[in-house]
């Protein structure tokens, strides 16, 4: 093996060491319940081993140098999806980077229904009744009110004679 640095040749190759720097995430896209492709920014990117986002592996990885794109697998339900940060690990050759800012695209919950809608048709149909209840008590006593403004006006008319 042959080493040049600086077009100079370097006599003792089998001497000289280097490394690289470790994998370092700067941002990352997300997915949400159906999985999908996630992209990965930053540097000293190379072949990975491995990409691991919280507990799930990533798979079908490309990569340059400052990204890598992967992907994860859909979830079985919206229960097993995780909620809030979770870390991403990609493995370069032993050369492991982290990052905490990962979340899955949660959709919004719906708005909850009031539980307490079933108050109206407890309150009203009881009011309801009850005015229902008196305006037929209320008929039936003017009829029947009426009836004996009737029949005692039949016997005030009876007139004595002398």
């Amino acid at each position: 093996m042959i080493v040049t640095m600086d077009s100079k040749e370097i006599l003792n190759p089998s001497r000289f060491k280097f490394s690289y720097d470790s994998p370092t995430i700067i941002s990352s896209t997300t997915v949400g319940h159906e999985g999908g492709s996630i992209s990965l920014q930053g540097i000293s990117f190379g072949k990975p081993n491995s990409i691991v986002v919280g507990n799930r592996e990533c798979v079908n990885i490309t990569f340059t140098f400052t990204s890598i794109n992967c992907s994860l697998a859909p979830f079985n339900d919206n229960e097993e999806m995780p909620i809030g940060n979770q870390t991403i690990i990609v493995n370069i050759d032993s050369l492991i980077g982290t990052y905490d800012g990962f979340q899955y695209d949660i959709p919004p919950t719906p708005p909850k229904k009031d539980k307490k809608l079933w108050l109206i048709p407890a309150i009203l149909l009881p009011c309801l009744a009850f005015i229902t209840a008196s305006v037929v008590i209320g008929l039936y006593l003017k009829k029947r009110h009426d009836k004996l403004k009737q029949s005692t006006a039949a016997t005030i008319d009876v007139s004595y004679q002398s």
